[in-house]
């Protein structure tokens, strides 16, 4: 089989299945076996080779099972890094590199800033703001085996990361005194769970998925239960769905936040939310 004829192959399997990301799938399938995207323009008459099997395979399995890409690949790339995704924590997301790109922005004109990342999940956030910044981060989640993986993947990027268990803050030290505190907390309302795909539902955790007051509650918590351990003048940035600005803007500024913004991905969605706490 030629790449060009294995590039079809998957296109074919993969859009039949109706996966819509098939293009960029398959690039990633490639990838994963050797191929990059020029070399499958210049020499698509080429053989493949050996690896064709393992190609095939991983798209017949994405295929079938609708199992996520990124965990037949054992990857997710996230701020310019491979990190290590299974079943047991949320898939790095894209649009979550607008909270890392604005909380680094914040770290680098602080001095010596101390940094929490509450529901860490697969350690993303943590790790890319400790390597882009050279701070130590905090990290906390509240599943031992989402922080099975985000451990793992510190040691991979040899992040300066310290995780604990426990519910969101709890874990922290009172009287620790962050200069900023980024999370990513669950946000979606479970009442549309059943429009979401099955690559989700059925393969991520649903506690790192879904949030009740119609996916608030832990804004609600991190707004209100926060203040003993953010500094004065400290910030207190989250990650919000794209229908959630002004909702989490108005809890924000209700537990007492100023200058609260939202700030739009690169789809133009409402995707973070910023306050900062008063001096």
């Amino acid at each position: 089989m030629t790449i060009s004829q294995l590039r079809e192959y998957i296109y074919e399997t993969l859009s039949q299945a109706g996966i819509k990301e098939y293009q960029s799938e398959c690039r990633l399938i490639l990838e994963h076996i050797g191929i990059s995207n020029t070399r499958a323009m210049i020499y698509a008459d080429a053989q493949v080779g050996d690896k064709q099997e393992v190609a095939v395979a991983i798209a017949k399995e994405r295929a079938t099972t609708r199992r996520p890409i990124q965990h037949l690949l054992g990857e997710a790339w996230f701020y310019g890094r491979p990190f290590f995704v299974d079943e047991r924590c949320l898939i790095p997301r894209f649009d979550t590199e607008v909270l890392c790109r604005e909380a680094i922005e914040l770290i680098l004109k602080m001095h010596e800033p101390k940094v929490a990342d509450i529901c860490t999940g697969s350690g993303c956030i943590a790790i890319t703001v400790s390597l882009e910044t050279g701070v130590k981060v905090d990290a906390t989640d509240i599943s031992s085996d989402a922080l099975d993986v985000a451990r793992q993947n510190a040691k991979t990027h040899g992040a300066n990361v310290d995780f604990w268990q426990g519910d969101l803050l709890e874990p922290l030290a009172k009287d620790a005194q962050y200069d900023i505190i980024l999370s990513n907390p669950p946000y979606i309302d479970p009442v549309e769970r059943g429009e979401l795909e099955p690559e989700v539902t059925e393969y991520e955790p649903a506690t790192a998925l879904f949030a009740e007051d119609e996916g608030l509650v832990f804004y609600k918590r991190l707004a209100n239960e926060v203040d003993p351990y953010l500094k004065d003048g400290g910030y207190l940035a989250v990650e919000i769905g794209n229908t959630q600005g002004e909702q989490v803007r108005s809890i924000f500024e209700r537990a007492g936040f100023t200058g609260v913004s939202v700030i739009r991905d690169y789809g133009d969605n409402d995707r973070v939310v910023i306050g900062q706490k008063n001096r």
